[in-house]
């Protein structure tokens, strides 16, 4: 055990190792701001005070996204040295939840939360080392049976076969009009969706491919030698999931082994 602590939040946080010396991290809920609003929650009566119950619940949720101050630093951690330090900032709004991809000093950050409840289609990359480190690519296309893209938190992603690959993730299919129509408490409403949608990027495109067998979020990821292996998460139904997928790019599909 490591005798340390971090200088921000990092609840939600992405993370990869550009080198064997350090840890990239990106995101990261604001500790004070949480701590407080579940000790409020935690500490009022639902049934006995449900006005002033739901006011904390209005008030927390129904912020401007930046007004959540979430970590909009990049931050590095050197385990030899048991060190943290900040090596720059992230231009975009700082979100959690992010799908992440690591390719040699590369790293692609996929969707995530820019607030409780709302996501965000952006796709960037950050490159460790270079003076102009972020770099936007095109977002997320919207499904092929919906209007919009609502962007997707706790993705599974890798690569496979020289393609990237973000699968599942939860949203609130409506939260993005809402929040668009001046609705700050954006999903207030909306049930949480647990999507099964395959997205591929090739030749710095993106692509809609076949889906997962059931919509699933919140579970591991690993880029191997055959593919992208995703393990365990949520359900539609809320229930924890115990399989395990080894997704793989064909060039025109996805194959899926259960």
């Amino acid at each position: 055990m490591i005798e340390t602590q971090s200088p921000v939040g990092l609840l939600g946080a992405a993370s990869y190792s550009p080198n064997d010396n350090q840890v990239i991290f990106f995101g990261g809920y604001n500790k004070r701001f949480f701590d407080q609003y579940l000790s409020d929650i935690n500490t009022t009566d639902k049934k006995a005070q449900p006005d002033k119950w739901q006011s904390i619940v209005d008030r927390y949720m129904g912020m401007a996204p930046r007004d959540y101050n979430w970590n909009d630093l990049v931050i590095s951690y050197s385990p030899s040295t048991n060190t943290w330090k900040t090596v720059g900032s992230n231009p975009y709004i700082p979100n959690c939840g992010s799908a992440l991809v690591a390719t040699d000093t590369i790293a692609t950050l996929i969707s995530g939360e820019i607030k409780p409840g709302l996501r965000t289609a952006e796709v960037k990359q950050y490159q460790y080392g270079k003076p102009q480190p972020w770099t936007s690519l095109y977002a997320l296309p919207a499904p092929s049976d919906l209007t919009r893209q609502e962007g997707v938190a706790g993705a599974y992603s890798g690569m496979s076969n020289g393609a990237m690959i973000v699968a599942g993730g939860a949203n609130f299919h409506g939260a993005k009009k809402a929040f668009e129509q001046g609705k700050l408490f954006a999903h207030n409403g909306f049930s949480k969706a647990f999507n099964p949608e395959i997205y591929v990027l090739v030749d710095n495109l993106w692509q809609q491919a076949n889906n997962l067998p059931t919509g699933l979020a919140y579970g591991a990821s690993f880029t191997t030698k055959s593919g992208v292996l995703i393990a365990g998460g949520e359900q539609t139904d809320r229930s924890a999931s115990n399989k395990v997928y080894l997704l793989s790019w064909n060039g025109k599909s996805v194959d899926i082994q259960d």
